[in-house]
């Protein structure tokens, strides 16, 4: 099979696309997300996320929907602006309090900024309000705790069938040798 002159020449603007698009697509932003749980319900931690937002840390907030749970904000950083997500999700703590899961992410810059947004908001909370509630006995309808799972439980022991019999009351078997 021979080759024309203009085959070659054909295939040299797709190979150099091929090769821009793969560097753009490695070069997108990565999209990390930072989480923390914080002892207090929803309807706690909701007013006190706005608030922080908002006033404290003077972010223009772009949307936001309460029922969803999510609030999207803008971020001021070095004369640009970047756009943050902060989400809140019902869940219960390790000791098995109703809790919120807060999930931050911000296009665009480093996780720290992230992990530095949820800990001044984890802490404006626990100022306003106050020490996290007491483990309380559960409700019905709420989750089991951890411990009690199924998931979580042990195997029982199997019960011996009635045609076994207690092998417990057999004769030790004797010992040979010298004592």
């Amino acid at each position: 099979m021979s080759r024309r002159g203009g085959g070659s020449g054909a295939s040299a603007p797709l190979i150099q696309a091929a090769a821009q698009m793969s560097i753009a697509l490695a070069a997108a932003p990565a999209f990390a997300r930072s989480s923390v749980v914080v002892p207090y319900t929803i309807g706690e931690v909701w007013p006190a996320a706005i608030r922080f937002l908002r006033v404290d840390r003077n972010y223009r907030v772009r949307e936001k929907d309460e029922p969803a749970g999510y609030v999207l904000f803008d971020l001021p950083e070095n004369k640009r602006t970047y756009r943050g997500a902060l989400e809140m999700v019902k869940t219960t703590d390790d000791e098995g309090r109703v809790a919120t899961q807060l999930t931050c992410s911000i296009t665009d810059l480093p996780r720290r900024y992230e992990t530095t947004l949820l800990d001044q908001l984890a802490s404006k909370v626990s100022e306003e309000r106050g020490p996290p509630p007491a483990h309380r006995p559960p409700v019905a309808g709420d989750p089991p705790p951890k411990e009690d799972r199924p998931e979580n439980k042990p195997d029982p022991k199997p019960e011996p069938k009635p045609d076994e019999g207690d092998l417990s009351q057999l004769p030790k078997p004797p010992t040979w040798g010298p004592k």
